[in-house]
């Protein structure tokens, strides 16, 4: 039991996750598929106490972490499954550099990472190949006034997004080692606190989900730069959090209710029938193409599995009378 929620987590294999929880603590999970699937966390990783963010697979033996306090670390592994085990063969070493404090990171271009700093404060690093150093390409205030902003999400080709404090969409451009703004776009009346990015049946992503308060989730399509409302009135609570995989995205409420969105023929609606409501979830976690992890305040795990219309062999099997 980590006794704590997650802040942030990142796949390194195919049953093998690093987790960082609130209390910053950070251990590693496995899913262990035998005759009944079950989840099993190592011990902490000793003398390590930050708060990670954000987590970025670099290769198969690195794995690089920012941190709440600016602080960026790398952890070294030769052999993931052995570091299960053995959680103290486990190398971390930190950057020299320190920074003001991260509150969101996103990776933009190989190895150079977008990073909010403060209220309204943008910087751009890039870190060296073997990611032994890093150094400050840009570093500067988006201009948007006294708005604070509370999301970022990276749409490709050094495109992003931004969310802000005041419901306010801005489409922005890493170009020539400077920051331009494209766009400003009114998403809410209230605060947008999160954005997340929708997979369809393609494995395009060219929907952002918006979050706000009180259930308000709005669909934004940045190649067509149109807006799709979902109604608040079917949601209970804000939400905090989302999967998304192959065309069906579960999201999370803060009243711990699981909420399911799908795609069907380009468009992505609500499924009314798909809400989970019998525990009190705090964190959702991909696992793959129709699995999530779901844990609940307690720390317990669940696996939840969608079943979805999504193969030829799916069609051929499917009963019609």
């Amino acid at each position: 039991n980590p006794e704590s929620y997650l802040k942030s987590s990142l796949k390194l294999d195919e049953n093998i996750f690093l987790f960082s929880y609130i209390n910053q603590k950070v251990h590693m999970a496995k899913i262990i598929d035998e005759d009944k699937e079950k989840i099993e966390l190592s011990q902490a990783i000793k003398n390590f106490e930050d708060l990670i963010i954000y987590m970025e697979k670099i290769n198969e033996n690195k794995t690089l972490a920012f941190t709440i306090s600016g602080k960026i670390y790398i952890f070294t592994y030769n052999d993931i499954e052995d570091v299960f085990e053995n959680i103290s063969s486990l190398k971390i070493s930190k950057l020299k550099k320190t920074f003001q404090g991260f509150e969101n990171v996103i990776k933009i271009e190989k190895n150079k990472f977008l990073c909010q700093k403060s209220r309204n404060h943008i910087t751009v690093l890039e870190f060296k190949e073997d990611y032994s150093d890093v150094k400050v390409i840009v570093d500067e205030e988006i201009s948007i006034k006294k708005d604070e902003i509370s999301s970022l999400v990276d749409i490709g080709e050094a495109n992003f997004l931004i969310g802000t404090r005041d419901g306010f969409l801005i489409k922005g451009e890493y170009k020539n080692a400077s920051i331009n703004i494209k766009e400003k776009i009114r998403i809410f009346r209230g605060p947008l606190n999160k954005l997340f990015l929708l997979e369809n049946f393609n494995f395009q992503k060219t929907f952002c989900a918006c979050f706000g308060n009180d259930g308000s989730l709005s669909l934004f399509n940045f190649k067509k730069n149109t807006i799709k409302r979902l109604g608040n009135d079917k949601i209970k609570g804000n939400l905090f959090d989302i999967g998304s995989k192959l065309g069906a995205s579960i999201i999370l409420s803060e009243d711990g209710l699981l909420y399911t969105i799908e795609e069907k023929m380009g468009e992505w609606n609500l499924n009314e029938d798909l809400t989970k409501s019998d525990l009190f979830y705090a964190n959702i976690i991909l696992l793959d193409s129709s699995s999530y992890l779901a844990i609940d305040i307690y720390g317990n795990f669940s696996k939840i599995q969608i079943d979805s219309l999504d193969s030829i062999e799916k069609l051929y099997n499917l009963k019609l009378f």
